[in-house]
């Protein structure tokens, strides 16, 4: 999972924060995409906070990165208008006109969709979590590129912090649970990269299993896209699993031995349950399923 520090508009924030914006659009001048991010990756806002005599900028909240796209300003404006977190047509112009260095606006611009977004009671300071942002960055810069661990130290400062209350005001217990999911996601995510579990699936078979669990708003957990979490009465992991018939042996072994560490790991990591399913493009036989029904972990294959 990646993770981005975005430089963004106090003035846009604001706004989004005031109405409780759960889904927003993110403009930047740049129509380049970005590299190494996915649908579900989370996107940070940077801003300088007004209230505090910190010159450093602090992360305010983030979004759930959606899709992205290029469009002119009009229609930006005629497709979304107050999601951009302007009132006026003329609000958004002036915005994106002091953002640019030339006199000229770009005839299109970038915009990405985000959702799930919260906003924290107060900024968390990356400097206080040992990491090190230039002071003449402009745009954005790479938080996470993969597993995410950087992410996990920001959500367990905002998990001490609290989010905002005055853009929770409406759904609070919707914000607290958004905010719940990253952070579950993201611990997880640690665990497994420590666990070492680098089956690679074939990105077809892993994009099929993910859209018949779509209804169930699945989380990849991972970049390698062999996990995703499912979150709802309790929390369910769905690990992916594949095998040819001549390591089919070692494989299984090494499997059954990855979830009795998974399920010791978040027995000891979490107050909640973590139920692990293994959804396998392998057939095992009946010894080898009750063997991990046996650990707590179930079984189902897949086609």
């Amino acid at each position: 999972m990646a993770a981005i520090a975005y430089v963004s508009d106090e003035k846009m924030l604001e706004y989004h924060r005031f109405n409780g914006s759960h889904t927003i659009v993110f403009w930047r001048l740049s129509t380049k995409k970005f590299t190494d991010f996915r649908p579900g990756d989370l996107l940070f806002f940077l801003a300088k906070d007004e209230n505090n005599r910190r010159k450093e900028k602090g992360l305010t909240g983030y979004g759930c990165f959606v899709s992205e796209t290029s469009l002119s300003v009009e229609t930006i404006w005629k497709n979304y208008g107050k999601q951009t977190g302007y009132n006026t047509r003329r609000e958004l112009c002036e915005a994106i006109e002091k953002s640019c260095k030339s006199e000229e606006v770009p005839k299109k611009i970038g915009c990405l969709i985000l959702d799930k977004v919260v906003f924290f009671q107060s900024p968390v300071y990356l400097s206080t979590l040992g990491y090190q942002l230039s002071s003449k960055l402009e745009s954005f810069t790479y938080l996470d590129r993969d597993e995410g661990e950087q992410t996990l130290k920001i959500l367990n400062a905002v998990k001490e912090i609290g989010l905002d209350s005055w853009s929770a005001m409406e759904n609070e217990t919707m914000n607290d649970e958004l905010f719940q999911q990253q952070l579950v996601r993201h611990q997880i995510s640690t665990i497994l990269q420590s666990a070492e579990t680098e089956r690679l699936i074939a990105p077809k078979k892993a994009e099929h299993i993910f859209s018949v669990f779509e209804e169930k708003k699945p989380m990849w957990i991972n970049r390698k896209q062999n996990s995703f979490l499912i979150r709802d009465s309790i929390n369910r992991l769905y690990i992916l699993y594949d095998s040819t018939a001549k390591t089919e042996k070692e494989n299984y072994y090494r499997l059954l031995g990855e979830m009795v560490f998974l399920k010791e790991t978040f027995r000891q990591s979490f107050d909640e349950e973590i139920q692990i399913i293994v959804l396998s493009f392998t057939d095992l036989n009946d010894r080898q399923i009750k063997c991990l029904n046996d650990n707590q972990v179930e079984f189902q294959r897949v086609y």
